[in-house]
């Protein structure tokens, strides 16, 4: 499981932090001078600051209720930035494809699947042969066909 820790605006530098399934973070972070550099940490003699310093400060702004959740779209936008996906500018869900003998999903169909739906969703696509589809057009993002794929 991955955790983005995204900044703001129009070209937001994305962090990307490995969670085991206790949901404990791994502190390696592979972009670590850039994040010092974001959060603009001065050098300070008496204190070395460590990947762990920010896993406490974010532990303790997360607020024990969730208040939103974000979209398929911002979740593949988001992911696009850390990992290579399937056709990144392609964010809008709108539909499945069952695909015929002879094709096979393709492993870049099932991360971006993974990634937006969950592992589950990842490995019923990858058993019944049948990729996500996507769009660069937002009006024609149709989420409702999401539980299409258990009739199919």
């Amino acid at each position: 499981m991955r955790l983005y820790l995204s900044t703001l605006g129009k070209n937001p530098i994305v962090f990307e932090i490995e969670i085991d399934k206790k949901y404990c973070a791994k502190t390696y972070i592979e972009d670590y001078k850039e994040l010092i550099l974001y959060l603009e940490i001065k050098y300070d003699p008496n204190h070395t600051f460590k990947p762990v310093d920010l896993f406490e400060a974010l532990n303790n702004k997360i607020p024990k209720k969730f208040q939103r959740k974000p979209n398929c779209s911002e979740v593949v936008s988001v992911a696009s930035k850390r990992r290579r996906v399937e056709e990144a500018d392609k964010i809008y869900f709108c539909g499945w494809r069952n695909n015929p003998t002879g094709y096979n999903i393709s492993e870049m169909n099932i991360e971006k699947t993974r990634i937006t739906f969950g592992d589950k969703i990842a490995a019923m696509c990858k058993l019944k042969n049948v990729s996500s589809c996507w769009t660069n057009i937002s009006s024609d993002e149709y989420l409702k066909k999401i539980n299409d794929l258990y009739s199919m």
